[in-house]
């Protein structure tokens, strides 16, 4: 549920009769200019600059808590929440594939977020709401002999068609240098520090009054901050169901050699590819033979990712994924 700022009436921004209204901020950082005017000037004055510069206010009893609306992230994450919930309808739909274009605003500014980490290869594709994405579903399996462990991700595929123009043009090096330099603070979640600051506008209150104050302010806090992460599990954990309902099956405990002949050719291959023979510690194909035949799934880990694609004349189509997952704050 997106819990939706208290807009103040004029009349609430006025003083109790017999108490003085304590205005308390809070912040990530000591306040800015601007925001040492909000404890300094009254609410009827800044509040033209408060609602265009994204600040929520609300009142209780004699208090007036102000933050921005993206304290602790929390206006990214209500639009990521949105955009892994148009995921799972999408899936549910009967497909994997959808376009920036077909979501609605929140969920469209938040599956660019979750997007994000691809921008360094495909960035100003974010730009375009005519991008096309894809959903897919993953199985981390962790491998083991009893004597030595490895770690593979098995793609969950289901037998569908890329649409027409899911590969977009491929964007040149200055292009994605650009995006990076003058958008990408409009697509990320912007890191933050893990503190939180309370600054109170003068008032002639004892200084339990301003303690109580920020007991309530820091309760609102939490109790936001709780209801996104409880809902972030509910839909993430609906994203996973949809996508898992059909998978096959895989079971700790389980070898590898009962696994299907799908699932173990994929593993094969992708410990015989290129150079991964060597880098795995396995001295030949033999070896590897050897392990496998022995090897029992140590652990299971459902994953879901998110991706876009792009060409290049003369190349063939790449295609770039991350996780859907959400961190809410990259800095830490």
């Amino acid at each position: 549920m997106v819990i939706t700022p208290v807009l103040l009436a004029a009349t609430l921004l006025q003083p109790t009769v017999g108490d003085e209204t304590l205005v308390i901020l809070a912040t990530h950082d000591l306040p800015t200019l601007f925001e040492s005017r909000l404890l300094s000037e009254s609410l009827e004055k800044t509040r033209q600059d408060l609602d265009s510069s994204g600040y929520v206010v609300e009142a209780e009893d004699r208090f007036v808590f102000i933050r921005h609306q993206n304290l602790f992230n929390i206006a990214a994450m209500d639009e990521a929440l949105d955009a892994i919930s148009a995921l799972e309808a999408i899936v549910r739909s009967g497909t994997r594939y959808g376009s920036f274009d077909r979501l609605d605003e929140s969920a469209r500014a938040g599956l660019k977020r979750i997007l994000f980490p691809l921008a360094r290869d495909f960035g100003p594709l974010l730009n375009n709401d005519a991008t096309q994405f894809e959903i897919r579903s993953h199985l981390v399996l962790k491998v083991s002999d009893g004597k030595k462990s490895v770690q593979i991700e098995v793609p969950q595929y289901k037998q569908e068609r890329t649409p027409t123009g899911f590969h977009s043009p491929q964007p040149s090096q200055s292009e994605i240098a650009e995006f990076l330099k003058n958008d990408a603070a409009n697509h990320s979640f912007p890191p933050y520090s893990e503190r939180l600051l309370f600054s109170f506008s003068k008032a002639t209150v004892q200084s339990s009054i301003r303690a109580d104050g920020a007991e309530r302010f820091s309760k609102k806090l939490h109790e936001l901050l709780d209801a996104q992460a409880q809902r972030y599990a509910r839909q993430y954990g609906a994203l996973e169901a949809a996508l898992f309902s059909d998978s096959i099956k895989i079971f700790e405990g389980q070898s590898v050699s009962s696994l299907d002949d799908a699932t173990r050719k994929f593993i094969n291959d992708y410990f015989t590819a290129d150079e991964s023979l060597q880098s795995f510690g396995f001295e030949s194909k033999l070896h590897l033979r050897a392990f496998l035949d022995d090897a029992k799934i140590q652990s299971v880990q459902q994953h879901v990712s998110a991706g876009i694609g792009s060409n290049t004349t003369g190349h063939f189509p790449r295609r770039g994924f991350t996780s859907v997952r959400v961190n809410r704050n990259l800095g830490q």
